[in-house]
């Protein structure tokens, strides 16, 4: 073999490697050493992109879940991180039956993000805490009506839910 094609492999081989570097650290986020893809900017369940439910009219099984549904599903483990998607004002932590462990962030304009179904005592910041967008806000759970653990994540805009996959594109 020529020194010119050895050191083409051995660039091959380096690259291969790389790669799949990134897609384990993606696939497990605990494995990658607090480092945030381009894919998480503004994405409130770190590592996970699984929409399990989306927004509006569905057909569940699961006793007490709404019909129409006001937020998206993400399915992940128990004891993912949760983070805030834009910088803003923790004003609620707390529980409810139906929404089990959750937080409401005030952002200004009008505009508010729920997180809901956390783990109990997994809350990572408390009322009247200002946070920033991608901190770590509380661990993923399955608390409340809940067919799995899962963050459900809703978006109000002057009090009106919208459609937060859609809104989450334009931040």
């Amino acid at each position: 073999m020529s020194k010119g094609n050895k050191k083409k492999k051995n660039n091959d081989l380096g690259a291969l490697i790389l790669l799949i570097t990134l897609l384990i650290m993606m696939k497990m986020p605990d494995l990658n050493f607090g480092i945030r893809f381009a894919k998480d900017r503004n994405w409130p369940c770190v590592g996970y992109y699984t929409i399990t439910s989306g927004y509006g009219r569905r057909n569940i099984s699961i006793p007490g879940a709404s019909k129409n549904h006001k937020g998206i599903d993400i399915g992940c483990p128990i004891g993912s991180e949760i983070v805030s998607v834009l910088d803003g004002k923790v004003i609620f932590t707390g529980y409810n039956t139906y929404r089990g462990y959750y937080i409401i962030i005030d952002h200004g304009n009008g505009i508010q993000t729920i997180y809901q179904h956390g783990k109990a005592n997994g809350f990572k910041t408390s009322v009247g805490s200002i946070v920033k967008a991608g901190q770590v806000i509380m661990l993923s759970g399955n608390s409340g009506v809940s067919g799995g653990p899962h963050l459900h994540f809703e978006v109000l805009i002057n009090g009106n839910n919208v459609n937060p996959k859609t809104w989450l594109r334009t931040i």
